[in-house]
């Protein structure tokens, strides 16, 4: 993994393949690499860093021609970073050249095999296989579509494969299972992609293949492009063509901020008035949600709720059980997509239960196997929440909900995030309301989440005062982020984004655990203490671990509500938020101010936030 695009056009191929990797740096990567075919003759070049060193080497190579290229971005997951396992990789002929996305998991007995029949190996990953056994194929089928198929038939794992070669050098093959891979056509060419976003302006539909399925793209003599699906198995598939107007490009403009991170951080008033956009009724108190009017008499039915999700989208449903629980008296179940398996589930409570699958990218690999799993064992009605349209599990639900988030180009969640916290609670609301739950605090929740967009703001207006703050936490080395109750998802957020982008070691732990362990830990040196809280029926005993802490002269920051003198802290440890009467509503601001101190102290160790490293933005293998 991480990105594919692709190009069958009027010329300049290598130009607009470039520009769509620079489209895809957004989802992490540490090496790249381009094939390009012009006058029947296939050029291979690549290289590890960036898509801007890529682009070095291309104009070096005078590489400017062609109608016909495949490029990629490489995530290591076989073998180590180098120029030899960047992508594309190629037959022992060099006839061939492909690109993959997943991971082929049975790719090292398929090696054997084909180093038995001769073939030589350049690279350590799992990838190259694909273009050794098309090369095999080819002794034995008679056309190069028969050698395709049934070179990917004998794979197993996850992969969308873009493929290009000397011997059809006017086609482009495409094949996907269980890793995304979409085509977008404009009036003289055909694209493809990992991501839809990726496409360029003049892209008017977009076609997503379904898993197993495949495609080839090819040009005749007069210029005219043509396509074809196919699947793995040899029957005709069935396109589904969109509209690219339903699916939002990707902006790589990061107005005047330094990175996209901190203008996603930004975003994030105009991200919760875009999610609240049309979804609320003020004036009644209740939510109107389109994407689930459809199935509402089978909510109706539905005793209990699933949330599955991982990574920050587990600690966005980790807050929205807390609310369906504490607040709506609705019984609702959590699973880690990453750390679980439906068939632990009772099947009389899967049977019974709507399920949110919570994603980002909508193609989380952990959470769609798990959706896979549950629609083959189950009755469940399955729903997503998901922000990219026409994703793999947007696709897949019945029905659901968007988050609105807009493109989030930083690896690091922090838009989406929230929006995803507010479409569960809107969604929460809205089974409730149809099941007849009471909602004690109703009228308080829907006059502050009136206002919340200027309570987010607020936080924000605070950015430099943060700034400094985090400066002073630049020689610390270990954090510990504490929390009680809602707080406690909101503390492994925080301590998520701040090992994410700083490189410092975070881990977060439930504020009433503190005597139970982790106060050994507090120490002057080498460890800050980060105390996430507000004024709630908790308040006296975390006020009293919080003396605990500062008895053992810890270094406190601390985010409430509440003032420093009421805190009895020095101000210069305080982060202040802004006071909201709905408990429900205070992760909405103290996430922003979580985002800003591990954004502002990487900042200040000079990371490289919007590309961490190691981490890529979609997740998309298990």
């Amino acid at each position: 993994m991480c990105g594919i695009f692709a190009y069958l056009g009027p010329g300049q191929a290598s130009r607009i393949v470039l520009g769509g990797l620079k489209k895809l740096e957004y989802r992490g990567y540490d090496s790249a690499g381009i094939a390009v075919l012009s006058h029947q003759q296939l050029t291979i070049l690549k290289t590890t860093g960036y898509v801007s060193r890529l682009a070095q080497l291309v104009a070096q190579k005078k590489i400017n021609s062609g109608h016909l290229a495949i490029g990629h971005t490489r995530w290591a997951t076989h073998g180590r970073v180098n120029k030899a396992n960047a992508h594309p990789h190629s037959d022992c002929r060099r006839e061939i050249a492909i690109v993959h996305n997943g991971v082929i998991e049975n790719f090292a007995l398929l090696s054997r095999v084909l180093t038995k029949k001769g073939h030589r190996f350049r690279s350590a990953t799992d990838s190259e296989i694909i273009a050794h056994l098309i090369e095999e194929e080819l002794k034995r089928q008679k056309s190069f579509p028969a050698a395709f198929q049934h070179a990917l038939q004998q794979l197993t794992g996850a992969w969308a494969i873009a493929a290009i070669s000397s011997l059809t050098p006017n086609t482009l093959w495409l094949g996907r299972f269980s890793s995304p891979l979409a085509l977008g056509f404009s009036k003289r060419a055909i694209y493809a992609s990992s991501d839809a976003r990726a496409f360029p302006s003049s892209v008017d539909r977009v076609l997503f293949l379904e898993d197993g399925q495949l495609a080839k793209v090819w040009r005749d003599q007069q210029g005219k492009t043509h396509w074809q699906l196919s699947s793995i198995k040899g029957q005709s598939g069935q396109p589904k063509l969109i509209s690219k107007r339903k699916i939002a490009s990707l902006s790589l403009n990061k107005g005047n901020f330094p990175h996209f991170m901190l203008k996603e951080i930004f975003d994030q008033p105009k991200a919760i008035e875009a999610a609240l956009r049309g979804r609320v009724d003020f004036q009644k108190q209740r939510v109107v949600l389109g994407g689930l009017f459809s199935i509402r008499r089978q909510l109706q039915q539905k005793r209990f709720v699933g949330l599955v999700a991982c990574g920050t989208s587990h600690y966005a449903a980790s807050l929205g059980q807390l609310f369906a629980h504490g607040e709506l008296q609705l019984p609702v179940w959590l699973a880690n997509s990453s750390n679980y398996s439906p068939l632990d589930l009772v099947k009389d409570i899967a049977d019974n239960s709507a399920i949110f699958y919570i994603s980002q990218s909508g193609e989380t690999a952990d959470t769609l196997a798990t959706l896979q799993l549950i629609k083959q064992k189950t009755r469940a009605l399955n729903l997503g929440i998901v922000n990219v349209v026409g994703s793999s599990l947007a696709r897949q639900v019945e029905a659901g909900v968007y988050t609105r988030a807009g493109p989030e180009i930083g690896v690091a969640a922090s838009k989406s995030f929230l929006n995803q916290t507010l479409a569960l609670f809107l969604s929460l609301i809205y089974l409730a309301d149809l099941q007849k739950h009471s909602f004690p605090e109703r009228e308080i929740f829907f006059h502050d989440l009136r206002h919340l967009p200027a309570k987010i703001a607020a936080v924000l207006q605070q950015s430099a005062r943060i700034k400094t703050i985090a400066a002073r936490f630049t020689k610390v080395n270990d954090f510990i982020f504490l929390g009680r109750h809602l707080a406690y998802p909101l503390a492994q957020e925080g301590a998520l984004k701040l090992k994410e982008i700083s490189y410092r070691f975070s881990l977060a732990t439930p504020l009433g655990e503190l005597k139970h362990g982790p106060l050994a830990l507090v120490s002057r040196q080498n460890l800050a203490v980060v105390i996430i809280f507000r004024h709630d029926p908790h308040l006296q005993r975390s006020l009293a671990n919080l003396r605990e802490i500062t008895a053992r002269q810890g270094q406190v920051l601390v985010i409430s509500d509440l003032s420093a003198k009421q805190l009895s802290v020095n101000p210069s440890q305080l982060i202040p938020l802004p006071h909201l009467r709905s408990l429900w509503l205070m992760p909405f601001v103290a996430a922003p101010a979580l985002q800003l101190f591990a954004y502002h102290l990487a900042a200040a160790l000079g990371r490289p936030i919007d590309k961490p490293r190691h981490l890529a933005k979609s997740v998309t293998v298990i």
